[in-house]
């Protein structure tokens, strides 16, 4: 079964998630209009000395196993899919 979890806040919930869901996806979220899709094992959603995620809603990670089932969760959302890493292209 899919799973969709957003972690707000929560930066030791989500850096235990990417390092469980290794084939998973995460969509950057930022002030609900900047949404990228990566591949859970990009570099760019596991930056060193960087905080992820904040409490503001500034900056979220949606994470999921299942890219389709993310991508509509994300549609529905925010109301656009999300645009996909120009690095991973997931």
């Amino acid at each position: 079964m899919a799973t969709t979890k957003e972690f707000s806040d929560d930066e030791m919930g989500y850096r235990a998630w990417l390092s469980q869901n290794s084939e998973g996806y995460v969509v950057n979220q930022r002030w609900g209009t900047y949404l990228r899709l990566h591949h859970a094992r990009c570099r760019f959603v596991d930056l060193p000395g960087t905080k992820h995620t904040n409490s503001d809603a500034r900056s979220t990670k949606v994470c999921g196993d299942n890219r389709a089932t993310l991508v509509r969760w994300i549609t529905v959302k925010y109301g656009r899919p999300p645009d996909p890493c120009g690095s991973c292209r997931p």
